[in-house]
């Protein structure tokens, strides 16, 4: 694992040791997990992300925000499985399931008509 991998999941355990409650599942992310080079200016936001929602009571962090045409194709669906999911949603995606962190695929809309999808890790 290259050094900037290391430090970004050290940083990512050493930040969720700190949050009382959190599950043993995060607190030992697994350090195989290192992110390619295009994913790693997203993942490494994810610790702060988490923390910052932990404190608020809740369990789950939007990481990141999905575009259309880049990560999904059009779907009339509220469902996107990630299976549909290319490029860089992919990457993150799949190096948040391989580090453990139970990311899903999240529908979101609000009331000015807009929405679309975001990939959530949960804790």
């Amino acid at each position: 694992m290259n050094t900037t991998a290391n430090s970004i999941v050290n940083s990512v355990v050493e930040t969720l040791k700190k949050i009382e409650g959190f599950p043993l599942f995060l607190r030992n992310l697994k350090k195989k997990a290192k992110p390619p080079a295009d994913v790693e200016d997203i993942v490494v936001h994810i610790p702060r992300k988490c923390e910052n929602e932990a404190r608020e009571g809740r369990s789950h962090c939007a990481v990141m925000s999905l575009c259309l045409g880049r990560d999904y194709m059009p779907t009339n669906a509220i469902d996107l499985p990630p299976s549909q999911l290319f490029g860089l949603g992919k990457k993150v995606y799949d190096w948040c399931e391989e580090a453990g962190l139970r990311p899903s695929i999240d529908y979101w809309a609000n009331s000015k008509m807009n929405s679309g999808f975001n990939i959530v890790v949960h804790f």
